[in-house]
């Protein structure tokens, strides 16, 4: 979540928007693999599919908080992967980094102001397939950009 726009200075920053953010974006990816994870390795076999976001593979400087949740599930993820590797564990843990994506949550002025820049707004739908070519590509601990109509892997190297 972007909470209510962009977060600077950082001093203005409310401990609640904070943790808000830190909820949605960091404590629900973290809460969920982890619910998932045991039936996952029991059963042998799994996917785990989190939605991170370019900010989270660059900065972001309008929203410093946002780009500090996404980074976090990036870490997560890199992580979780590696972990999950040197166990022996056939889960793959996957993050989704897409761009602007046309939802309310850039509606309006930031829809345009986005646009205006040359910035490709991507449809809920490509993300969607995203996720899907992801799941059939299985690089735990991997991030995949979606960035207009191209579908990724970042270049990032994993350390195991």
């Amino acid at each position: 979540t972007h909470g209510d726009g962009p977060t600077l200075p950082l001093t203005d920053v409310t401990d609640d928007a904070y943790r808000s953010s830190m909820g949605a974006n960091v404590d629900g990816v973290f809460f969920g693999a982890r619910a998932v994870l045991p039936s996952m390795t029991e059963r042998g076999r799994g996917d785990i599919v989190v939605t991170a976001s370019i900010a989270g593979l660059s900065g972001m400087g309008g929203d410093v908080v946002y780009t500090t949740t996404k980074h976090a599930v990036v870490g997560l993820v890199k992580a979780l992967g590696s972990s999950l590797m040197q166990q022996g564990v056939d889960v793959c843990v996957s993050a989704l980094c897409p761009g602007f994506v046309d939802t309310p949550l850039i509606a309006g002025a930031v829809h345009d102001f986005v646009a205006s820049m040359g910035i490709p707004i991507i449809n809920a739908d490509r993300v969607a397939e995203a996720a899907m070519q992801i799941l059939d590509v299985r690089a735990n601990g991997s991030q995949w950009i979606v960035w207009g109509d191209e579908i990724r892997q970042h270049a990032e190297p994993t350390l195991l």
